[in-house]
């Protein structure tokens, strides 16, 4: 029997995964899409897209961050979807069949079962079906699987903490069943990162686990061409996708780190479409007709973690102090130049269980200062540092934690070296930028999960009763309370300051008046099959 022959078909996994916790691991003048019926197309464009940060890994066990799926989830494909057709003032994207054409979940909640696609082969030939979805399951499920990836067990087990079994139903039929009610998980299914995009079973036995990013073979409408690190990566039409044909022949995701370049080679037309376009430049591009849509809606939050192995942020009163110490109007009228509103919980405005009543401290210097001398500190006799890839953000926060008397070093690296340290940044700091969110209520697990669990342990500074009322909203079954009984955690989270919410950025993309089909959705992250160019 070689490695990928039929086993067992129904497996009971191990405790160990139930124990893993997440490793995850952030005004407009046009509308959010373009027409461009009135002119000529381009035949098979190339369309140049630049990204804010270096993807991580090719790999979709492994990998993390909104740049790096928003390049390889047009390689690997998911059993759900998400309509991306839809502009964020529209609302929250529907889920929609993937590689499966439909799915069944038990009356309990528990069990998940997907009715897969027939006649779907992977870039390499392969074959996709139920026993090559296993594959992909056993490699972060079993450890007695050949191919069996701790990495991979760790960085999914976000989502896949608590899957107690699988089964092979047939040739098209797969289910996966969880030991408590898991109703986020069709949502998840659809997000890909630290889920579950499919990938090749011959490629990982070609390659190997450590192998697999360098050579992503998935069922999408692209394949990888090459990547060249802290340049670019190229990606060419798939001319056997089983679904629509992309517009594009190629797409090259480009490298530009710093905002005032990305902004540049949008307008010399270097490059077609940019992410995270400066805040500063968003006005001026308009202006000059290139595309800004408004994409408030989605799923997406800037705000700072605290790191717990600080003395200083064990203290509630510390952690509430620094949240009335912050300016949030101002940051938003200055940092991003009006571009965003203002975070006063860790829900993203689009997120299902976001609730605008549910506010933490607001702007109190001199409640801050109270706070921290209740805490024990005297003006200046707090120190503390901040780590970061955002400087300009940072710089500002420095400069008003100062102004209640904490003294604040700002540390600056590149992404990779931030995210590569974010579980162990160093005692001394306290705060750490992050970017993202998620759609369903089941976001506030994982930020627990992500940012107080994982950083310095933080369970153990803080009331027990959040723990147990996200671990509770998580595993209701009621769908009717399911999201009110997420509020009521994150009221209690609220409550202990858990993180700093900031703002949530309100424009995501710019792009070329010679872009057609481009549409910004309520999500952090597009669909580029629909994407041309006009002559």
């Amino acid at each position: 029997m070689n490695a990928f022959s039929p086993g067992r078909r129904t497996r009971r996994l191990i405790p160990s995964i139930l124990a893993l916790a997440v490793t995850g691991s952030l005004l407009t003048a046009c509308t959010a899409s373009t027409d461009a019926s009135s002119t000529a197309s381009v035949e098979d464009p190339t369309v140049i897209v630049a990204l804010p940060t270096e993807p991580t890994v090719f790999d979709p066990n492994r990998q993390y961050s909104y740049d790096t799926f928003r390049i390889d989830r047009h390689i690997y494909e998911t059993l759900i979807t998400e309509d991306l057709s839809t502009p964020a003032e529209d609302g929250t994207p529907e889920l929609v069949p993937g590689l499966a054409e439909s799915w069944d979940v038990s009356d309990d909640g528990r069990t998940f079962t997907f009715h897969l696609r027939e006649g779907v082969t992977f870039s390499d030939g392969t074959p996709f079906d139920a026993e090559a979805l296993d594959v992909n399951v056993r490699r972060f499920t079993d450890p007695d699987f050949e191919y069996f990836d701790e990495e991979s067990q760790a960085r999914m087990s976000g989502v896949f903490a608590t899957l107690e079994s699988t089964e092979v139903v047939d040739d098209h039929t797969f289910s996966y069943t969880f030991t408590d009610p898991f109703l986020a998980f069709p949502r998840y299914v659809a997000q890909g990162n630290y889920v579950q995009g499919v990938f090749s079973p011959a490629a990982l036995e070609e390659y190997g686990n450590d192998g697999l990013a360098d050579h992503p073979v998935g069922t999408g409408p692209y394949t990888f061409v090459e990547r060249k690190a802290n340049d670019h990566t190229t990606l060419e039409r798939n001319d056997d996708y089983w679904g629509d044909a992309p517009v594009a022949e190629k797409l090259i995701f480009r490298t530009i780190t710093d905002e005032s370049a990305r902004a540049s080679a949008l307008r010399t037309g270097d490059v077609d479409i940019i992410a995270n376009p400066p805040a500063d430049a968003i006005d001026e591009l308009a202006q000059s007709g290139y595309g800004t849509p408004d994409n408030l809606g989605a799923a997406n939050i800037d705000f700072y973690a605290f790191n717990w192995a600080n003395e200083a942020v064990q203290d509630v009163r510390v952690r509430q102090a620094i949240i009335k110490a912050i300016d949030r109007q101002g940051l938003v009228d200055t940092v991003y130049s009006g571009h965003a509103a203002v975070a006063r919980n860790i829900y993203p405005l689009s997120n299902e269980a976001f609730d605008e009543g549910q506010t933490d401290a607001d702007f109190d210097p001199d409640g801050a200062r109270a706070l921290l001398e209740e805490a024990g500190y005297e003006d200046g006799e707090l120190s503390l540092a901040i780590s970061t890839y955002v400087p300009k953000t940072a710089e500002y926060i420095q400069s008003n934690l100062e102004d209640v008397g904490i003294d604040v070093e700002v540390r600056t690296s590149d992404w990779l070296t931030f995210s590569q340290n974010i579980a162990d940044p160093g005692d001394d700091v306290a705060l750490q930028p992050m970017s993202w969110g998620l759609l369903t209520a089941d976001w506030l697990r994982v930020a627990y999960s992500g940012y107080v669990t994982r950083i310095g342990d933080g369970g153990q500074y803080i009331d027990a009763a959040v723990p147990e009322a996200i671990d509770a909203a998580a595993a209701n079954a009621d769908q009717d309370s399911y999201v009110q009984s997420f509020q009521e955690a994150n009221q209690l989270a609220i409550d202990e300051a858990l993180w700093v919410p900031l703002a949530s950025p309100s424009v995501g993309w710019a792009y070329s008046d010679r872009v057609t089909g481009f549409v910004s959705p309520g999500q952090n992250w597009v669909d580029l099959t629909t994407v041309g160019l006009s002559e």
